[in-house]
């Protein structure tokens, strides 16, 4: 059994998807990069591997935090279309880590601004410039975000989301490369 069989939430897809045309941005940030460089790597070695995505078709950008990610996005996913090379899909990953369970509900209310906004931000992007763009962003304790990496020495069913974002980028790709109501693609 691979990592791939294991999907936690979101089941496989019905068929295989061939990505090795499609072109994929992933945005990272780089606050809590011990975090964010095991998801990261999760989602390209999943595109690559599984979905046979060309290494020279991933394109990665580090940004410094979470709240850089919707104006990147949109700032290359421009860059990319006027010089008509677009992404068929984008994943912005990213991580807010709370100290502990004690502070938990004292500062949950700053990261759920924080990933709402990021959250929206992302939306309208997505939506506006007609790309799709994965949502990446883990907002929680230490115990949790681990558990989410899956490297989780505490939850036996630690599971990395990378995974799951990988597949919902390559999906969404290929829904966006629907070019007629009359197709119908399974997935």
């Amino acid at each position: 059994m691979n990592g791939y069989d294991n999907c936690k939430g979101l089941t496989s897809l019905k068929s295989e998807i061939d990505g090795s045309n499609y072109r994929i941005l992933i945005i990272n940030s780089r606050y809590n990069y011990e975090y964010v460089k095991i998801l990261t790597d999760t989602v390209y070695k999943t595109l690559n591997e599984k979905y046979n995505v060309k290494p020279k078709n991933i394109l990665q950008y580090i940004v410094p935090g979470v709240y850089e990610l919707p104006f990147t996005a949109q700032h290359l996913i421009n860059i990319a279309k006027y010089q008509n090379i677009p992404f068929n899909a984008i994943v912005c990953i990213g991580v807010l880590k709370l100290n502990n369970y004690e502070n938990v509900q004292n500062n949950k209310t700053t990261n759920n601004n924080i990933s709402d906004s990021v959250a929206h931000g992302i939306m309208k992007i997505s939506i506006k410039t007609n790309t799709p763009i994965v949502y990446g962003v883990i907002s929680d304790c230490k115990e949790i975000i681990e558990k989410n990496c899956g490297i989780s020495k505490i939850y036996r069913n630690s599971y990395n989301q990378g995974f799951n974002w990988a597949e919902t980028a390559i999906e969404m790709a290929k829904i966006h490369s629907i070019k007629s109501t009359y197709t119908y693609i399974y997935v």
